[in-house]
Parts: structure tokens; sequence; C-alpha cells
């Protein structure tokens, strides 16, 4: 399997304010990954090859990629149009195990009340940091951006969300941030009279930040995609599945085309950190 390290950084990593960030640290395999995943059923293998303009194309200029057959569309070897097919059936006809020859490794700051949601996926492998071997930082989560104080309306199951008016907002931040900065004394406090860090911790909230690895295949970060980057899904949760579904389309661009296409995507593929 290809390993394909970050060799952009600044699109493999994305701050989230106040203090977290998302990084693709690493993919391993592409879209020809699962497309002989596929074919291994049939003992067949398929292979890149390049798009080309036949011999004729009417072009002056001079391009390293002549050949004396025509001229390559892109330097960059490409899937066949039949491969290509084969990936959007896979998707189509939920075909699954070949989208999981396809993993990523990820490194993220989040808020702790996050990070219990994102554990809710089981189907992958995650490391945490620990608050009983270090002592945690003084980082916590507040409200950021238009309308993220908001009041719930509705009934369970049937509710919208809606943004507080401005004066009881600031007042919300305010007496969140009261409640932090008095949390974090305490625990510090009680660092200093030795109390073990295990058991100092508990009086820290979850809007606490903590940073996470997560190794995933791209079938079972598909389905997060589609559950945690949705108008359903919590806003501070969508915001980093945002960012990841961005992140990775690069890597797979034929399996996020096709899941596009299943799922209708357009409309929530869209990054919508604030900040």
């Amino acid at each position: 399997m290809t390993l394909t390290l970050r060799d952009n950084y600044s699109e493999a990593f994305k701050i989230i304010e106040p203090h977290g960030f998302v990084s693709l640290e690493a993919v391993g395999g592409e879209d020809l990954t699962i497309v002989n995943a596929a074919r291994a059923s049939f003992d067949q293998q398929s292979r890149l090859h390049f798009d080309w303009f036949p011999a004729w194309f009417d072009n002056d200029e001079d391009c390293e990629c002549d050949t004396p057959n025509g001229r390559y569309l892109d330097n960059k070897p490409t899937l066949s149009k039949k491969d290509r097919g084969l990936i959007n059936f896979l998707m189509r006809e939920g075909h699954t195990s070949p989208f999981e020859q396809v993993e990523s490794w990820w490194r993220m700051r989040l808020p702790i009340f996050v990070i219990r949601q994102w554990q809710r996926h089981r189907m992958a492998e995650m490391n945490e940091e620990s608050g009983r071997y270090s002592v945690l930082k003084d980082e916590f989560w507040l409200p950021v951006g238009p309308g993220a104080v908001r009041t719930q309306v509705g009934k369970p199951g049937a509710y919208t969300f809606e943004a507080m008016e401005d004066d009881t907002a600031k007042y919300v931040i305010d007496r969140m941030e009261g409640q932090n900065n008095a949390a974090i004394e305490t625990y510090r406090e009680l660092l200093d009279l030795g109390v073990a860090k295990e058991v100092a911790r508990a009086v820290l909230p979850v809007s606490m930040y903590s940073t996470f690895v997560w190794k995933v295949n791209l079938h079972t970060l598909f389905h997060f995609l589609r559950l945690r980057n949705d108008e359903h899904a919590q806003r501070e949760i969508r915001e980093a599945a945002a960012v990841m579904e961005q992140m990775i389309r690069p890597h797979v661009p034929v399996a996020m085309e096709a899941f596009d296409k299943k799922y209708g995507r357009g409309q929530y593929a869209e990054v919508v950190c604030h900040g």
C-alpha cells in the first residue's frame, strides 16, 4: 500500500476556533486501491493510464508530455473510464469492503463534548490525550460566530435551533467563561496540594479541549461524514467533519464523486467553520 504523507501543510491542517484543529497526517491507498480490491474477486488488476490528445490535435505549444502518438491531457496518470465506472457501481450497489482498503490517519484537538460524540463511531482506532499522565492545558471552548449561542425550539426529534438575542448571548458566554476559569483555578490548586492528576481532573468541564489521533478506513469515514457533516448534526462536530471531507477529497477524488452522487452531498460538502 502506498502511504501518502501530507506534502502541503496548509491544505492538510485547519484551525477551528477558538483552540481546535484538524490535521490529516497520512493517507494509505487511493482510488486505484479500491478498484484492485474489487478486481481481486476475479484475480484481475488494473493500472493507471494517461489521457491524451490524438496526434492531429492542433496546438503549437511545447509540452513535456508530447509523445509520437499525441499529447497527454495531464502529466498525471488517471483511472480508466471502466475503473471509474466500477467505483460508481460499488458505491451505488453498497459493495463496501473495497473502500475499507483505503485508510487515513488524523490528529485533532477538539472540545471533550465533541470527542464524546466522535467516540460513538466505534469502527475506527483512537488514542486520546490522558489527564492521568499530563497536566491539562487551560484551553476551553466558548461559542464562536453568529448563532453559536442558540436555543432549542420544538420537540425532541423534530426541533430546530434559533440564535439567542445578543445581550443574552453575551451573558451566556460570560457565565461560561467564568465557570471555566473557576474550574481551572480549582484544578491547579488541587495539583499544588499534591492531589493526583487523575483525581484533580474531575473538576474540569467537558468544554475543555483534548487532542486525539484517529485511524479510519474510507468506508467508515464515509459513514461518519454522512452523519456528521449534515445539517442535522451538532454544529461543533459538523465543523470538524466538513474540514475532513474537504481534506480527504483530493486523495480519492473518484470515490468522493461517487459518494456525492449517491448521497446528494452537494448541499453539505461546504466547509462551515466560523471564526
